[in-house]
């Protein structure tokens, strides 16, 4: 874990089931993504663990100040974060406004831990996480025999590992549907092994 990627101008608009907004007598747009749809209760950080300050081996705090850090934005924007040991610092991926909470701990330098947070992302995990879920239940994903499906670390999207060895344009369109996302926004790994795997942890994100 050292160092653990339509407008439409028509008279009359018709709703698809995905949200898409279709010209009545005209050609079928690209779909729109639907919005992602996914709560979970808000929890509080843990306790403050004993015996542990700026002499504190890294080995010792990183893993807590991480864990830290994913509490407090894990319903609020948070996306991904890389820990370096060797520095004593942590690389955080922001969606949307940082709350005062996460900006004010990350300032505090604590244990001696270096914060840096950058913003700009587009979706957050809890976001990835919600598309993934969708577009694994999705039959389209089994019938490519999908074998990992990880959130990209810097909030962009979705990476799929599958076994298939091609996936046609219709798949895609309809993984995307599945995901509220755009095609664009995932990425497809074909050829893969058989072992299911998710991407990254709490405490440590690696582009998929």
């Amino acid at each position: 874990m050292r160092i653990r990627s339509l407008s439409v101008l028509a008279v009359g608009l018709l709703l698809t089931p995905w949200g898409t907004a279709v010209a009545q007598g005209g050609e079928n747009p690209e779909p729109e993504p639907v919005p992602i749809v996914f709560e979970e209760p808000a929890i509080a950080p843990g306790p403050i663990p004993d015996g542990l300050d700026e002499q504190s081996a890294n080995e010792d705090v990183i893993p807590w100040v991480a864990e830290h850090v994913w509490e407090l934005g894990k319903n609020a924007g948070f996306v991904s974060q890389r820990t370096d040991y060797q520095a004593r610092a942590i690389a955080v991926t922001w969606k949307g406004e940082v709350p005062a909470d996460v900006t004010e701990y990350a300032r505090s330098r604590p244990y001696g831990v270096s914060i840096t947070i950058t913003g700009g992302a587009k979706y957050s995990r809890a976001q990835g996480y919600g598309a993934r879920d969708q577009l694994l239940a999705d039959p389209v994903a089994q019938e490519l025999r999908w074998v990992s499906a990880s959130v990209n670390a810097d909030g962009s999207g979705l990476t799929l590992g599958v076994q298939a060895e091609q996936v046609s344009d219709e798949q895609m369109t309809a993984l995307a549907r599945a995901a509220g996302l755009r095609v664009e926004e995932i990425t497809i790994r074909t050829g893969r092994s058989e072992t299911k795997l998710y991407a990254a942890s709490r405490q440590n994100d690696s582009s998929p």
